[in-house]
């Protein structure tokens, strides 16, 4: 610009940018399901990949900072999330590990990770690992589920009695017994009994302690040395916890 007598002037303005926030899209959430064949890898890890995009209008800034990190606190430590600089990620944990398979049945169990961006900006990705249920292991002595009783005409009740013990890699609340009796199933080898001689009764806690009675006068059919075999069925009660 120029003032009255023709000399130039210059004015100056000076720009000052600040920090603009990326956008950051794509996919950050998945969920992983214990013993699911189709997400475990030929490592037997439970496996995911996907990308978060990001961009960002200040030049020069619009990627991830690559990482490795581990799950935030109070989640599975033998689980990992790594990012490039492009948001591509992947989370790995192995599915023999006693986090995942220590999952009840729809047990939910969230991992989360903050990543960050080159303009310091965090960012947090989720997995959440489901589980399955386990089945039980009877871990008692195999005596202990088995009973006898012998008619005996001095006695109006023939009984017997057990401790079953289990094994749950679910957790010890589903380290017990169905004690409703209407989950039990009953078969006898005797042909011919009345379905009300060959049953009796059988009860069981939630702890294993079982009981068999039956009266005395439903095994009068027996001859001398002839044997019943009664097999009763009985189911484990599944409980579910939460995280």
């Amino acid at each position: 610009m120029l003032s009255e007598d023709g000399t130039p002037h210059n004015v100056v303005v000076t720009i000052n940018g600040t920090n603009d926030a990326p956008q950051i899209g794509g996919l950050s959430y998945v969920e992983l399901t214990e013993d699911q064949a189709t997400q475990i890898d030929t490592n037997g890890d439970l496996n995911f990949t996907s990308q978060a995009t990001i961009s960002d209008v200040d030049l020069g800034e619009g990627a991830f900072v690559p990482s490795t990190l581990t799950a935030a606190a109070g989640n599975f430590t033998d689980g990992a999330l790594t990012i490039d600089a492009a948001g591509n990620w992947t989370y790995k944990i192995p599915n023999s590990s006693a986090n995942v398979q220590g999952l009840a049945a729809g047990e939910r169990a969230t991992q989360t990770f903050t990543v960050e961006t080159d303009n310091d900006t965090t960012h947090t990705i989720t997995v959440d690992i489901v589980g399955v249920n386990d089945g039980s292991v009877l871990i008692s002595d195999p005596s202990e589920s088995l009973g006898s009783v012998t008619e005996d005409d001095t006695q109006v009740t023939l009984s017997d009695s057990g401790v079953l013990q289990l094994s749950d890699v679910d957790g010890a609340n589903e380290e017990v017994f169905n004690t409703n009796p209407n989950t039990f199933t009953s078969t006898s080898t005797v042909e011919g009994a009345a379905a009300d001689q060959a049953l009796g009764a059988l009860t069981i806690t939630a702890s294993g302690a079982w009981s068999y009675e039956i009266p005395n006068a439903n095994v009068e059919y027996l001859g001398q040395g002839e044997t019943a075999v009664k097999s009763l069925r009985y189911y484990l009660k599944m409980a579910r916890r939460t995280r």
